[in-house]
């Protein structure tokens, strides 16, 4: 008997056992290949209901990801999207989510995603229901990311301060987070004061940008930009996985 006890006691302490807390555990994805930046590229147009923007990743990159955010103003009413293409296709099903920051102006700010964008120029085209004052329409490509929708997502607006943010937790090492801010002037800046990279701007009657940053160990973060003067403000980010 003796001996069957002290057999049981140097197996529990060789092998442990299972904790309760092991599936976070198992989130904690380093993956294979680290997310890396391919390219990006934007456009605007003034008094119109369209935007289109070429984008043309490299070739060779795999599980690739295309992130696209759309910024627009109009001093008479909310005007909703109602088309959204990648080389012709529908991919309005994408949305991650669209905050609304009015006050003064009616403005609204869109995130979108798309899984696998090809490796050769496509163009990206956004329709508004009717012609608005201002409208802006950009994109990345990254590569290295899971093949799925982003594992987290935030949103926030506020109508006067210099500073728009908002925290988003990442539930995977090595995540990236993307983010997209407008404020309501083609005249105020938006630049990341979060360490992030800026990878595009475009301004007409608002100013909408898109930056990038790598989360290495999951947890919070706060995205945040300084506006160059108090503006309304929205701001929504996302988190990716990188791939197995």
């Amino acid at each position: 008997m003796k001996k069957y006890i002290i057999l049981v006691i140097l197996l529990f302490f060789c092998f442990g056992f299972s904790s309760p807390h092991s599936s976070i555990i198992a989130r904690k994805n380093d993956g294979g290949d680290k997310i890396a930046y391919d390219t990006a590229n934007s456009g605007t147009s003034a008094a119109s209901d369209t935007v289109t923007v070429a984008i043309d990743p490299t070739d060779g990159n795999s599980n690739k990801m295309l992130v696209i955010g759309v910024g627009w103003e109009d001093a008479v009413g909310d005007v909703a999207i109602s088309a959204l293409t990648y080389n012709s296709i529908d991919i309005t099903g994408g949305l991650i989510a669209d905050v609304l920051p009015h006050d003064a102006t009616y403005n609204g700010l869109s995130l979108y995603y798309m899984l696998a964008p090809d490796d050769v120029s496509r163009d990206i085209v956004v329709t508004m229901a009717s012609a608005v004052e201002g409208l802006s329409l950009g994109a990345i490509v990254l590569y290295n990311v899971k093949q799925q929708a982003p594992e987290a997502i935030a949103e926030a607006v506020n109508k006067a301060t210099t500073t728009a943010s908002v925290e988003i937790t990442t539930i995977t090492n090595n995540a990236w987070i993307t983010d997209v801010v407008l404020n309501d002037s083609s005249s105020v800046t938006n630049t990341p004061s979060d360490s992030s990279d800026e990878r595009w701007t475009a301004s007409a009657s608002q100013t909408t940008d898109m930056s990038t940053f790598h989360q290495v160990a999951l947890g919070a973060k706060t995205k945040s930009w300084t506006l160059s003067d108090i503006r309304q403000w929205g701001i929504i980010a996302a988190a990716w996985e990188v791939a197995d």
